[in-house]
């Protein structure tokens, strides 16, 4: 996984950005580094990451062993590479294609879930709310 950046899938994967989509990659991975660090320890947790396109953020999770990593992806490119990738993270990652303004959190907590932490650079006219009333308790940290 180390010798793979979010730059490199970019570059090797191009897609395009989609302004409906409101995408903007973030390829510095001292910036992908402190944002994901925010989110404090992530080994052995379940993660949800929303739109991770290129993965700046995603690569930056899988380094810090979560039990699992959920990515939801609305653009089908972006799925389709992430669906790719994905052997190379065996059973860490699963892909979900959809609008996550659609998406029920519960499908992928587990049953004792009473607190989620957001990592996010989503931008700010983007709302994602969730249909885990248990998420009102979580902290986030967006950039």
């Amino acid at each position: 996984m180390d010798r793979i950046s979010a730059k490199w899938i970019f570059e090797n994967y191009y897609r395009k950005t989609h302004k409906k989509f409101g995408q903007n990659f973030l390829f510095d991975g001292n910036i992908n580094s402190r944002i994901v660090s925010a989110a404090g320890d992530l080994q052995n947790k379940i993660v949800v990451e929303i739109g991770p396109g290129p993965g700046g953020l995603t690569l930056e999770i899988l380094k810090r062993d979560p039990k699992k990593l959920y990515v939801i992806e609305y653009d089908n490119h972006w799925a389709s590479v992430w669906r790719e990738l994905q052997p190379m993270f065996g059973d860490k990652l699963e892909v979900i294609e959809c609008d996550a303004l659609h998406f029920d959190l519960q499908v992928v907590a587990p049953p004792a879930f009473t607190h989620l932490d957001s990592v996010s650079t989503l931008q700010a006219h983007h709302a994602y709310p969730t249909t885990c009333s248990e998420a009102e308790s979580g902290a986030s940290v967006t950039l």
